[in-house]
């Protein structure tokens, strides 16, 4: 006897175009941005569907119907929940000024087991609806603000080999390049060189413990941490933080305006830790594995790079741009190919007016996809000052040691 299967149905009205919330089923950068965290599909008659989830939980299937604008239609299997074959209908219907939206998930086992699996899936569609309809009419993606923070800027995860080789007291953990001011992390005295190895009682050997560590909490939370610093293990209490949101431009000229703000007080910034550094003290490393304070600005030119690459790919809506500003042969390329401190700054500030051109040439169509022009202004200005600002004591503390090794 065939197992009794069962039927959801859910229901949303949309304040946005219909192409608008059709191309939030059907293409892979829009699909992330309120769905899933990673996304492959080709959008045709039989082509691929993959949705992954940092947690591990993942989605494959197959488009077998798609008449645009109108109706999608899937059949998949998940990694999680029932195990029969499943379907996914979404239907979209202009209604003035809005998009009704019908979704109906089908082929969902409802036998005594299934249950429990089928409420969490149904609990899934809603917070995920909801969240597709924020995004669309507003830009905010509500998995990322009410995610809360500890504050911190990556450097790389720590294993066993790199140890080894460097004589670290730990043999896993996710060492830091910064904290970020007023955060949980900078409150404990964390910097440049700590290595987190346990936040909430979980060991930190993957970027996914982090989410795993704090992924039901919320902002004003505390959870244990215990951290090396100097070679030394502390542990400490520490308060998760809410995420801080820029106040979005609407125009690109506007976002251009504001960026150039944030980039003009970053290189005031530079320039009075910079004032009366030697060029010797500047390029003295404080150790084999870190950046000297020469590098740290090679490394703010290759975040540059990284947003313009990453923008335009978001403008584009194509696919996904990996980050590499953090490669110690990427950053030292940068560093050696310009003579001084002088022109690498000027470097910097030429990255900076490519980015602000950039923004400020951003087509009306992109800025009306209100989820991508939100992230892409929460990175160019919020998230660009605190990785900027991150990156302050690193400077600070990479010309103290230089200085002290000069004198020596």
């Amino acid at each position: 006897m065939a197992a009794k299967t069962q039927t959801l149905r859910f229901e949303r009205s949309i304040a946005a175009p219909i192409n608008q919330v059709y191309q939030a089923f059907t293409n892979s950068v829009s699909l992330r941005e309120w769905l899933s965290d990673s996304a492959e599909f080709q959008a045709k008659q039989d082509g691929v569907v993959c949705l992954y989830w940092y947690d591990g939980r993942f989605v494959v299937g197959r488009y077998t119907k798609l008449e645009k604008d109108k109706l999608v239609r899937m059949n998949w299997q998940s990694s999680f929940g029932p195990q029969s074959e499943q379907m996914v209908q979404v239907d979209f219907k202009k209604n003035g000024d809005q998009t009704a939206l019908t979704l109906a998930h089908s082929g969902l086992e409802a036998g005594e087991n299934g249950q429990e699996d089928i409420a969490s899936i149904k609990k899934d569609w809603e917070s995920s609806l909801d969240n597709l309809k924020s995004v669309l009419e507003t830009g905010i993606d509500q998995r990322l603000f009410k995610r809360p923070m500890i504050g911190i800027l990556i450097d790389r995860l720590i294993n066993a080999e790199i140890a080894s080789k460097e004589g670290l007291p730990v043999d896993h953990g996710l060492e830091l390049s910064g904290v970020i001011d007023g955060m949980g992390a900078a409150e404990l005295s964390m910097g440049d060189g700590t290595i987190i190895t346990s936040l909430n009682d979980i060991k930190i050997t993957n970027y996914q413990d982090i989410s795993e560590a704090i992924g039901n909490k919320q902002a004003g939370d505390v959870v244990s941490a215990t951290y090396y610093m100097n070679g030394q293990e502390h542990q400490g209490e520490l308060k998760l933080s809410a995420r801080p949101q820029a106040e979005v431009p609407a125009t690109p000229q506007g976002l251009a305006e504001s960026a150039t703000q944030i980039y003009g007080k970053i290189n005031d910034k530079l320039d009075e830790l910079f004032q009366g550094a030697s060029a010797q003290a500047a390029e003295l490393k404080p150790a084999v594995d870190e950046w000297s304070a020469r590098e740290v600005v090679a490394h703010l030119i290759a975040h540059e790079q990284h947003l313009a690459y990453w923008g335009a790919a978001l403008e584009r809506a194509k696919g996904r741009v990996s980050y590499s500003a953090n490669s110690h042969q990427l950053v030292a390329a940068i560093a050696n190919a310009y003579p001084n401190m002088a022109a690498l700054r000027e470097g910097l500030e030429q990255a900076q007016k490519q980015n602000v051109a950039f923004l400020a040439g951003l087509p009306v169509e992109f800025v009306a996809r209100k989820g991508s022009y939100h992230r892409l202004a929460q990175n160019f200005l919020e998230e660009n000052k605190h990785h900027a600002k991150g990156h302050f004591d690193q400077i600070v503390a990479a010309l103290e040691n230089a200085k002290e090794s000069i004198a020596g």
